[in-house]
C-alpha cells in the first residue's frame, strides 16, 4: 500500500512525546507500506534535518517545509492577532503554504496513493486537496478541550480570553473535520467519547500512545533516595503551566519537608519561575536539554507531572513507567492511562495532596519500588509500540479492504 502521511512536525530527533508517537507510527507502518512523508520543521532546525537520519530509511520520500509564523515570535504574535479577525482558528491557518499544497498534489498525482494519514488536525484543510481517497486522522488530543483547559487555568486575564476564542473557533473546526475522515485515531477512550458527542456519525477507533519498552528499561544503579524528577521542554504553554503551578504551590511545602531533597528538571527553556526558585534554593537543578534522559530519570526516587491542563495521553508519563518510576501526577496527566491510582500510579489534583504524595514516597523505598514494578508491568502489557503498531496496520489493511471487524471494537 501507498500511503502519503502528512504531520506538522519532523519526527527527528524523538525529543517530544509528538515526535515519539509520530516516529514510532511511521516504522510500524513502513515494515508493510511505502510512506510518503510529507511536514514540517522550524526555520532554525532545517539544517538539522540529515540524510543520515533514520527517517529516510523508513520513508520512500520525505519533503520538509517551514511554517513562516515559525520564523520569528514577532511574526507568530502579530499572525496571532490577525486570526481574532477569522473565522477558523490559529492552527488552522498557520500550516496551509502553497509549496506544501503543490507537493501533496504532485505526490497524489505521480504515485498511486491508497490512503493518506493525517497525523494532527491542523492539517485538515489539506483534505479537499486530498480528494475522495481515503483519509485518516490522528487526534494527539482533543484541541478544543485542551483550549478550553488552559483558558480556564490561566491566571493571564489576556491569554484566557485568546485561549477561551481559539477554544470557540477550534469547537467548531473540530466538530466539522472529523466528519471528513473515514477513521479517526483517538488516543484514549475519553477522547474519543468526548469527540463521538461533537460528531457522533463519524468513525472513531481508540489506538493509545505507546513505548519503546526495550529502550526505556528500569536501570540497575542505585536511585538517590530523597530526589524528584520532571522531563519536558516548558516553551509549550501545558508544560509552562506545570512548571509554574509546581514551583508556587507544590514544591516549597516538599522543599520544607523533605531534608536534604533533590529537584532535577529536564527540558529546555525553563519559565522563570523556575529560574527564580533555583536561585533560593540549591536543592533544584535546572539541566536543560538532554539528549538521553534515561540515566537522570532512572537515578531519581520520583517523577513528578503536575499537569493541569492539555489533553491525549502523556507520553511522558507513560516513559517513566516503563522505566519502573514511581509516578505523581494528576487526572489530566493520568487520562487515556488504565492505570489504577495507587497501584501503578498516584494521581492527585491539588496542591496539598500532590505534595503530600511526594513526600510519602520519598519516605518509604519500598513502596517506591513497588509503584515502580507494577507501571513496569501495565507498559509491557498494555502499551508496547509493538502491539500499537501492530493495530494501526490492521486498521488500515482493514480499511483498504472494506472489512471493519477487529477493530470496530476499538
Amino acid at each position: 500500500m501507498n500511503i502519503l502521511f502528512l504531520a506538522t512536525n519532523y519526527p527527528y530527533p524523538l525529543d517530544t512525546g509528538h515526535n515519539l508517537r509520530t516516529f514510532n507510527i511511521l516504522k510500524s507502518l513502513a515494515r508493510e507500506h511505502r510512506i510518503f512523508f510529507i511536514g514540517f520543521t522550524k526555520p532554525k532546525n532545517i539544517s538539522g534535518v540529515s540524510q543520515d537520519d533514520p527517517m529516510h530509511g523508513i520513508c520512500e520520500q520525505v519533503h520538509i517545509f517551514t511554517a513562516p509564523d515559525d520564523s520569528s515570535r514577532l511574526r507568530m504574535m502579530f499572525s496571532l492577532f490577525l486570526n481574532l479577525f477569522t473565522f477558523n482558528p490559529y492552527i488552522a491557518e498557520k500550516y496551509i503554504i502553497g509549496d506544501a499544497s503543490k507537493k501533496i498534489k504532485e505526490t497524489i498525482n505521480q504515485y498511486k496513493i491508497d490512503l493518506v494519514h493525517f497525523d494532527i488536525l491542523h492539517l485538515a484543510r489539506y483534505s479537499d486537496i486530498v480528494g475522495p481517497l481515503l483519509k485518516v486522522l490522528t487526534e494527539h488530543n482533543v484541541e478544543s478541550e485542551r483550549c478550553y483547559r488552559l483558558s480556564k487555568n490561566s491566571q493571564n486575564p489576556m491569554v484566557k480570553l485568546f485561549m477561551y476564542i481559539q477554544y470557540k473557533k477550534l469547537y467548531k473546526f473540530e466538530k466539522e473535520n472529523c466528519a471528513l475522515f473515514d477513521t479517526c485515531i483517538t488516543v484514549s477512550a475519553h477522547d474519543r467519547d468526548v469527540l463521538r458527542r461533537m460528531s457522533p456519525k463519524t468513525r472513531f477507533v481508540v489506538l493509545p500512545n505507546g513505548v519503546d519498552s526495550s529502550y526505556f528499561t528500569p536501570g540497575s544503579k542505585e536511585v538517590h533516595p530523597k530526589s524528584i524528577v520532571w522531563t519536558g521542554g516548558m516553551g509549550s504553554p501545558y508544560n509552562k503551566e506545570a512548571m509554574e503551578y509546581f514551583c508556587r504551590d507544590i514544591f516549597p511545602i516538599v522543599q520544607n519537608s523533605v531534608p536534604g531533597l533533590t529537584f532535577n528538571v529536564i527540558g529546555s527553556e525553563p519559565p522563570n519561575a523556575l529560574i527564580q526558585l533555583a536561585k533560593r534554593f540549591s536543592s533544584i537543578n535546572i539541566l536543560g536539554y538532554v539528549d538521553d534522559i534515561r540515566p537522570t530519570v532512572r537515578s531519581n526516587a520520583v517523577f513528578i507531572a503536575p499537569i493541569k491542563s492539555g489533553g491525549g495521553t502523556k507520553i511522558k508519563v507513560l516513559n517513566a513507567m516503563s522505566m519502573g518510576k514511581a509516578v505523581v501526577t494528576t487526572s489530566v496527566g493520568a487520562e487515556g492511562i488504565e492505570a489504577e491510582s495507587g497501584k501503578e500510579i498516584i494521581i492527585e489534583d491539588d496542591s496539598e495532596s500532590f505534595a503530600g504524595a511526594v513526600i510519602d514516597l520519598l519516605g518509604d523505598p519500598n513502596r517506591v519500588k513497588g509503584l515502580g514494578s507494577n507501571a513496569r508491568k501495565l507498559i509491557l502489557d498494555k502499551y508496547d509500540w509493538e502491539r500499537i503498531g501492530y493495530l494501526q496496520n490492521t486498521l488500515y489493511h482493514e480499511l483498504i479492504s472494506g472489512f471493519t471487524g477487529v477493530m470496530s471494537t476499538l
